[in-house]
Parts: C-alpha cells; sequence; structure tokens
C-alpha cells in the first residue's frame, strides 16, 4: 500500500500538469511518468472526488481532455504550501 507522503507527492504532480493547461491522457503518462492505463485511472479517480473534469473533444481521433476544477485548484494550493 502507497504511503500517504508518496500519494500526496502523486496528487501534487498530477494536479500540477493538468493545471498547466488542458492536456489527454497519454500527455498526464508523459509526465508523471505513469503507464497510460494507470494515467487513466487516476485520472477516473481524480475525476470522481472532482478535482478535474475529462471532456471529449471532437474530431478524429476522439480524446478526452483532462482540465482542473476549482476544487482541485484549491486542493494545489494546499499541497504547494
Amino acid at each position: 500500500m502507497p504511503r500517504l507522503e508518496e500519494t500526496l507527492s502523486n496528487l501534487k504532480l498530477t494536479l500540477e500538469a493538468i493545471a498547466a493547461g488542458p492536456i489527454n491522457i497519454q500527455e498526464l503518462a508523459n509526465k508523471t511518468g505513469l503507464n497510460y492505463n494507470a494515467a487513466s485511472r487516476w485520472a477516473e479517480a481524480l475525476e470522481r472526488l472532482g478535482f478535474i473534469t475529462k471532456t471529449l473533444e471532437p474530431g478524429p481521433p476522439r480524446q478526452a481532455l483532462l482540465k482542473i476544477t476549482q476544487k482541485g485548484e484549491c486542493i494545489l494550493k494546499c499541497l504547494n504550501q
């Protein structure tokens, strides 16, 4: 089981990557060092918590763009203190 410090560090890294601008799952994986499936599961968990939103962009290829929410920005601010 991951330690709390490791989980908070991963949360901060992920929210910082998403806050830098809307990104897709592959970009999140690249920025965090996670594989695609792990990044996708992590994004789904953060979306359920209300820290990010996932919107499908039109056109081929359809991809989900991740954006930080106000709640996510508040969490990130706390993690940076």
